[in-house]
């Protein structure tokens, strides 16, 4: 968000060294018959040249002003001799642009370029109407652009950078959450979130599994037939999967993905069928499959001698 400032000025003391202009400081003319003009109630300072380039906002005494390109006397110049000067009536435009914290070098902005310290300072004549849109190969911007529309006053905003990382790899098949994988399910797949150049796959029996099972790859599927916790599956088992997004300047960590086997759906006898609600006639049975196998194995030695029959459970 912008911040907007009425004057502009370069502020020295009786050496002609810049100093700091702070909240507060009063500022009159002429030195010899000196008369309040102004006191500074805001300031931002931005040392891109020589003098120190200074934004202010002050407090104008009645039927006075602060006119461009004008020398004005601090209440105390008998002793200090600090003089503040205004600019001409162009506008700047000003800011810093950092990257975790650090100023960032090089960013074009508004025909400029960033410092050693990620300051930037365009001039642009009154009003001001276009878009500052800071540049540099490699890094995106937060904000990406912003837009002044007959900007009369001085403003100031400051960019975050940072490297493009990639996006998360996006619509999995099977898809998240599946309940109806076939037992022969052979791949897995997806599709590029955005900006990626290879991926590494993680693959397990549940998310606290997950293994690595490719590295870099650059595909967008992997085949899972025959490998740990992989095809072909038995009933009603549940798999866990993340695809771990690659490119030039680092890794982005996708999303836990998981999916389940189908259910065990037996054969039934003619005429029977599950879910048909029965009815009067008997023709129908009512019933929903669990996947549970439910077969008894009943082992029995059996003799027949004499027209006797023996059995006995082994």
């Amino acid at each position: 968000m912008s911040t907007f400032y009425s004057y502009c000025c370069s502020y020295s003391d009786g050496a002609g060294q810049e100093i700091p202009l702070n909240v507060g400081d009063v500022f009159g003319k002429p030195w010899y018959a000196w008369e309040k003009y102004f006191t500074v109630t805001a300031v931002y300072h931005l040392d891109v040249s020589d003098p120190y380039d200074i934004f202010f906002e002050a407090e104008v005494e009645l039927g006075k002003s602060i006119d461009p390109s004008t020398q004005y006397v601090k209440e105390t110049f008998i002793t200090t001799r600090e003089v503040l000067t205004t600019y001409s009536s162009d506008i700047r435009i000003a800011g810093v642009i950092t990257e975790n914290g650090s100023g960032l070098s090089g960013v074009s902005i508004l025909d400029v370029s960033t410092d050693t310290y990620g300051k930037y300072l365009a001039t642009k004549a009154s009003p001001f109407t276009g878009t500052a849109t800071p540049t540099k190969a490699g890094y995106s911007f937060v904000p990406e652009s912003v837009d002044y529309n007959n900007l009369t006053k001085y403003a100031v905003d400051d960019y975050q950078a940072s490297v493009p990382l990639p996006k998360k790899p996006i619509n999995p098949t099977p898809a998240n959450g599946a309940t109806d994988v076939t037992l022969d399910q052979a791949t897995i797949s997806w599709e590029d979130g955005g900006g990626a150049t290879s991926y590494n796959v993680y693959y397990g029996e549940n998310e606290e599994g997950l293994t690595l099972v490719s590295e870099g790859q650059s595909e967008t599927s992997f085949t899972i037939t025959g490998i740990d916790y992989g095809s072909p599956f038995e009933y009603v088992v549940s798999r866990a999967w993340r695809i771990d997004a690659i490119n030039e300047y680092g890794t982005t960590t996708g999303d836990v993905w998981t999916f389940t086997t189908i259910k065990l759906n037996p054969p039934l006898a003619t005429g029977l069928s599950l879910d048909s609600g029965g009815g009067n006639e008997g023709t129908g049975t009512t019933g929903t499959p669990t996947g549970e196998n439910n077969i008894i194995t009943i082992k029995r030695l059996v003799v027949a001698a004499a027209n006797t029959i023996w059995y006995e459970d082994i």
